[in-house]
């Protein structure tokens, strides 16, 4: 069986897209289908931000020289749009009557999500992650596999034992970057080794799985060395995310063995993926919200539940196309 797969680092990688097609897939699943533990959604998709994270950083990581963040264009590519699309939801959801103007309990719990909908955290965690992965890198460079590898993961662990012992809250773990720390030293290994399956990524692997099977199906806590987060997070600990090495290698074997207009596809979704992440946000915080309320209040869980579960994806990968769609053309158009 091959073990290793060559990523381009000095150009275009059609993986990425693919990989990036795949995690916006998952992040739809999770945010609007049902059954979630019931289909093991833990070991499959809930690994899609720590994958984008993981993207993230491999950008930064395979360049020879290592730059700062415009903060400019990321206002222009990622807050603006995001702003945008969170001022849009605001209005929908007032006319839709589910706040006033008054309603503190609505702004102080925005305020703590960091917006309107599903997964509105993400964007600052991109802003944060944007910033600190070069200074991470600066500090690592030069430095062995392994002593990078163990300086993230003592990092890791350390930013959950204080977090813990500071009583830090669910809100304030959820919207700050650090949980996300050790994805870093993923991207690291794929800069250096390529998609390489080896024996010690498939002990890391195994031990991911195990830790992944015991917070989100045993309900094991483990505190105070891993925070005691909610549900939603619970995987999302850094002796989670050892899992990637083995996931990254299976999606790669997929992509190899995918037809032609199958990568297509997937590719194409996750070069609009930022796009499709924003629409997901409107349906499912405004019109989504209120459509799944009816149909459990009636019971209605037949071909009318069916049809809103497809009306979600048609409306999220085709909504979200057309926006990237139309963005490409503006950007062609002006310059």
């Amino acid at each position: 069986m091959r073990t290793v797969y060559m990523i381009n680092k000095s150009g275009y990688e059609p993986f990425i897209d693919f990989l990036k097609g795949l995690c916006i897939l998952s992040v739809i699943w999770e945010h609007g289908m049902p059954f979630l533990r019931e289909t093991l959604f833990y070991f499959w998709g809930k690994m899609a931000v720590p994958l984008f994270l993981v993207i993230q950083c491999f950008h930064v990581f395979k360049k020879d020289s290592i730059s700062y963040p415009s903060f400019s264009k990321l206002y222009k590519r990622i807050l603006q749009p995001f702003l945008l699309v969170s001022f849009l939801i605001l209005i929908i959801k007032y006319v839709l009557g589910d706040f006033s103007l008054s309603d503190d309990s609505f702004w102080l719990k925005a305020l703590k999500s960091g917006g309107w909908g599903p997964g509105c955290y993400f964007p600052w965690i991109y802003i944060q992650f944007a910033i600190l992965a070069p200074v991470i890198y600066r500090l690592l460079q030069g430095k062995s596999n392994k002593f990078q590898f163990l300086s993230i993961l003592l990092g890791s662990i350390v930013i959950e034992l204080a977090f813990t012992y500071m009583g830090g809250e669910e809100w304030l773990w959820r919207i700050l970057v650090i949980r996300y720390l050790f994805l870093m030293a993923i991207s690291f290994f794929l800069c250096k080794s390529n998609i390489r399956l080896t024996k010690a990524n498939i002990v890391f692997s195994i031990i991911g799985i195990i830790f992944i099977a015991l917070f989100e199906y045993l309900d094991f806590s483990f505190t105070p060395l891993f925070f005691d987060s909610a549900r939603n997070w619970r995987s999302t600990h850094w002796v989670c995310f050892l899992y990637l090495f083995l996931l990254i290698f299976v999606i790669r074997i997929g992509y190899e063995k995918s037809s032609g207009f199958m990568k297509a596809t997937i590719s194409y979704l996750g070069k609009a993926s930022f796009e499709i992440f924003l629409v997901q946000m409107i349906v499912f915080s405004t019109i989504g919200e209120h459509v799944a309320e009816i149909i459990d209040g009636l019971g209605l869980h037949g071909v009318l539940g069916l049809f809103y579960y497809l009306a979600i994806w048609v409306l999220c990968l085709g909504l979200g196309v057309l926006v990237y769609r139309l963005k490409r053309k503006s950007i062609i158009v002006n310059n």
